[in-house]
């Protein structure tokens, strides 16, 4: 049997939170980009990522951690 797929959602917002209430394969991470790499919250393996509209708040260094 396959997989079931599922979607991690991290953003800082109230409104994605409630735009995604109801959705039982998503699971929704309150946090920024300088929390998840501050507390090292990235305890899965993904098999891709997705940003948009947010890359360009991270600092250089930042920008590095999450493209390697």
């Amino acid at each position: 049997m396959p997989e079931e797929e599922r979607m991690t959602e991290f953003n800082k917002s109230n409104w994605a939170m409630e735009r995604l209430e109801g959705f039982k394969n998503i699971r929704f991470t309150r946090t920024s980009f300088q929390e998840i790499l501050e507390r090292d919250i990235l305890d899965d393996d993904f098999d891709f990522i997705v940003s948009s509209l947010a890359i360009h708040h991270l600092s250089t260094d930042e920008k590095r951690v999450f493209s390697s």
